[in-house]
């Protein structure tokens, strides 16, 4: 994976499925999976129906522990199935299936193999994926993946600083959200998808799974204007396919009036971010606000881009626990300037729905929302000087892996 969203969601749901020969062919529902693999007798399991099984290493993702495994038929019906640990134990079993490399269904299951959704993908006559349907105990929903956008009017005079915010895409269907976008002079949104390569960057992140995709962006935005709302938002869907051509989008977000750019998001890979670089260098008075990652890496150690660029206005975060400490599976190091509690917030993603959420993706928005306040009040401020500014609200960190960290009252100057 070339990239990666700096956030630890804590309903972790993401699957994905390779192949290898076999006989036979995949179930139709995930149960005897999930008991078999309860039961520590996956092998067997996968024996007894015909296909091959390959285990992925461990990983952790802040507060859990994930072990996957990956079964295949000779059909190319192929299979993936995650188990969830949390510190108590136990959490989660996530299934999904694949048949001659088409998404068919996935199912999620609690730690006693009690189902607790099944996902299907809707899709067109030509194969486009239109939405998704969820079941569940409590019933059937339908999440949709490139809705239109609702017919309204967008303020032209922004509401105060400009944030542009790169990210998955947002939920622009929802009302609160609505009412801090911008319209350009001719009245259309500003707003950009280039992914896609049209105007309606809907929160859609499929990298890792079509039958869970991440509502990230939302959620950054949700987090943003909890801290403040005189703030106006241009959203830009990042170019996954194509990240040479970050740069040109990014210096359309600022030729459009943004001042401080939200980038909660990052890569090992520099080569994925050279062409956003000389647009950094050349905006001095925009201020970069970039999350740190969460890989519980020292980046001195392991950069991760753009997190260790050093310009003078690109302000690297991360996320600490209440007492300053850096959080368990936040990356660190001399280039993290500043470092915000961001664990366990609940913010929500579609259609308003809400999730615990942590990470250094959410140290973004709140430093974000801490910058456009005081530029708010003193609209002089920009680039370098407006996080001097911060800086100056800085704590000296108590276990010395950061630079500092700062709590998230409002700017001195501006009560």
């Amino acid at each position: 994976m070339m990239w990666r969203f700096f956030a630890r969601a804590h309903w972790l749901v993401t699957l994905l499925v390779l192949s290898t020969p076999a006989s036979a062919s995949a179930p139709e529902e995930g149960s005897t999976l999930c008991e078999a693999a309860q039961q520590v007798r996956l092998a067997d399991y996968a024996q007894s129906v015909g296909a091959q099984v390959e285990s992925d290493p461990v990983v952790s993702r802040g507060p859990f522990t994930i072990a996957v495994e990956r079964l295949a038929w000779q059909d190319t019906s192929e299979a993936r199935l995650r188990v969830v640990y949390s510190a108590q134990g136990l959490a989660q079993f996530q299934v999904e299936v694949f048949r001659a490399s088409t998404p068919d269904w996935a199912e999620a299951y609690t730690a006693a193999c009690v189902r607790v959704s099944r996902r299907q993908l809707q899709q067109d006559n030509s194969g486009q994926w239109q939405a998704l349907t969820i079941e569940t105990p409590a019933g059937t929903f339908s999440r949709p993946y490139n809705p239109v956008v609702p017919e309204t009017t967008f303020a032209k005079q922004p509401l105060g600083p400009i944030v542009g915010h790169i990210d998955s895409g947002v939920d622009y269907r929802r009302a609160e959200f609505q009412s801090h976008f911008l319209a350009d002079a001719e009245g259309s949104w500003l707003a950009r998808d280039a992914w896609d390569g049209d105007d309606q960057p809907f929160d859609l992140e499929i990298g890792q799974s079509p039958f869970f995709p991440r509502e990230h962006g939302s959620r950054v935005l949700d987090v943003l204007l909890q801290h403040t709302k005189q703030v106006s938002v241009i959203p830009l869907r990042y170019p996954r396919p194509q990240m040479q051509t970050l740069g040109s989008h990014v210096r359309w977000l600022i030729d459009a009036g943004a001042t401080l750019i939200m980038l909660p998001m990052g890569s090992f890979r520099s080569e994925d971010w050279l062409a956003l670089e000389p647009v950094i260098a050349s905006s001095p008075e925009v201020v970069f606000v970039v999350s740190a990652g969460n890989n519980g890496v020292d980046l001195g150690v392991r950069p991760v881009y753009p997190a260790v660029f050093i310009w003078p206005n690109v302000l690297t975060v991360t996320s600490v626990l209440p007492d300053g400490r850096v959080a368990p599976g936040s990356n660190f190091g001399e280039a993290v300037a500043v470092g915000v509690a961001a664990e366990e917030l609940t913010a929500r993603g579609i259609d308003g729905v809400p999730a615990s959420v942590s990470g250094s993706s959410f140290a973004v928005p709140i430093v974000t929302a801490w910058l456009a306040k005081l530029q708010a009040c003193q609209p002089a401020l920009k680039g370098q000087f407006l996080i001097n500014a911060l800086l100056t609200s800085r704590r000296q960190s108590p276990d010395g892996l950061i630079q500092g960290w700062m709590d998230r009252e409002d700017p001195p100057s501006c009560r």
